[in-house]
């Protein structure tokens, strides 16, 4: 029920606190508040532990957040400024979408119990390694199909859709409807564009095609690793792929 209760030390999440007409009335921290509620809420219903949800003042337009792990089954899920600002259901997206790289990211590490299947765990961990397309890198190459259809990201851009397109409490809020059409429109140009590159038809070919590229990524660190000259070991503490780079962005 609106309103919450704003001195709560532990926020409970409410989704009608992110309809317009409540979370205009929200300050930054209580907007921060709420989307930490989220956060919290998904990682008890997965069986996980808690990212931090931060504020990211420096995001521009269209840089929504990233999940940074700190390879022990913590770090941040960081939400853009500018989305705060704009659209509240951005944010909430970022929350579930950076909220399930955290899952994945306890998955793979085998932090968590699961029921993924084996071949799903297979691809999220070819993803976690070499073989991960980072946003910035396939937009560079004007390939960003690629980092949108690879395996983990299709899974958090998939899972979020569900998410939001499942509450009933921000259905007819018109910045619902906005970033929706948005969502929607943006999908299928990274659809129509790997159809165009791959000469193939549908989302699943599309997918298919980015797994290949996947995959020949880990052949190739493979490959190297295996005829690099032997070195002295290194005992510094190094990130993943995914935690390194943009981390795990969307």
């Amino acid at each position: 029920m609106w309103p919450f209760n704003k001195k709560e030390e532990t926020p409970v999440y409410n989704p009608e606190a992110f309809q317009s007409e409540n979370w205009d009335t929200l300050t930054d921290e209580e907007k921060r508040s709420q989307l930490q509620a989220l956060e919290n809420k998904e990682a008890e219903e997965q069986g996980r532990k808690a990212r931090t949800v931060e504020i990211d003042e420096t995001a521009g337009e269209g840089e929504h957040g990233v999940y940074k792990s700190d390879g022990n089954g913590g770090g941040t899920i960081q939400v853009s400024k500018y989305d705060l600002d704009h659209n509240q259901y951005e944010c909430m997206d970022t929350v579930y979408h950076e909220g399930r790289h955290a899952y994945q990211d306890d998955v793979v590490h085998k932090r968590i119990s699961h029921n993924e299947n084996k071949e799903t765990v297979n691809q999220w961990t070819k993803d976690d390694k070499e073989g991960y397309i980072g946003a910035n890198e396939a937009h560079s190459q004007g390939r960003d199909f690629d980092y949108r259809f690879q395996a983990q990201e299709r899974d958090a851009y998939d899972y979020a859709r569900e998410k939001m397109d499942g509450n009933e409490a921000i259905q007819n809020d018109p910045r619902f409807q906005e970033y929706a059409a948005n969502r929607d429109y943006n999908d299928l140009i990274n659809q129509y564009q790997g159809e165009e590159f791959y000469e193939v038809n549908g989302e699943q070919a599309v997918c298919e095609k980015t797994d290949t590229v996947v995959q020949s990524r880990c052949d190739t660190a493979e490959w190297q690793n295996r005829n690099q000259p032997q070195k002295a070991e290194d005992k510094s503490e190094t990130l993943s792929q995914s935690q390194s780079q943009d981390a795990i962005s969307r």
